[in-house]
């Protein structure tokens, strides 16, 4: 009996080329692996960012809607005495992304006040619980059209608008949009 016909091996016949890679094959599927969670987090970080400008648009075209609701209906008024929240809802102006069963909310859940402004010639819009990332947006948003835009309670400067914003914003921010 010949010694080279008595040592069997249990290993399959596989091609010269892929016997040679010993382990790559394990390291080639972990690469591969690796390379698909960091791209499905990559995807996942580009819907978030999605929906966080979805929510800020949406936002920004509620605030304007309600902005204009309530001017059209105050015109015949000589001011905007006895604005309130309560009175918004009931005169039916409030936008429908702002109609929850908790209240008049925005997009992030924070509440939307409307108020006659101390000057009885102005109104104003409050919105609450505003994200970071989307308050300095949201401060600046057609900044040059309201009388006043508040963030936290600081009055911002038309001319330094944005900068004095993104000092202001915090986590969770309340702004107010004072219009005439």
């Amino acid at each position: 009996m010949n010694t080279q016909e008595t040592t069997t091996h249990n290993t399959p016949n596989l091609p010269p080329h892929l016997k040679k890679q010993g382990g790559w094959a394990m390291a080639d599927m972990l690469g591969a692996t690796l390379f698909s969670l960091i791209m499905l987090a990559g995807v996942g970080l580009l819907f978030s960012n999605l929906y966080e400008n979805n929510n800020l648009a949406d936002t920004e075209q509620a605030l304007s809607t309600l902005r204009m609701e309530i001017k059209q209906l105050y015109t015949s008024s000589p001011d905007y005495a006895g604005l309130t929240t309560a009175s918004a809802k009931t005169s039916g102006i409030i936008p429908k992304k702002m109609e929850k069963s908790n209240g008049i909310r925005n997009v992030w859940n924070g509440a939307v006040t409307v108020e006659a402004g101390v000057n009885p010639n102005t109104f104003v819009i409050g919105l609450a619980e505003v994200p970071q990332g989307a308050c300095t947006k949201l401060a600046t948003y057609q900044s040059g059209s309201w009388v006043e835009v508040k963030v936290n309670g600081s009055t911002l400067n038309q001319n330094s608008i944005v900068s004095e914003a993104a000092a202001q914003c915090t986590n969770t921010n309340t702004l107010t949009f004072t219009s005439n």
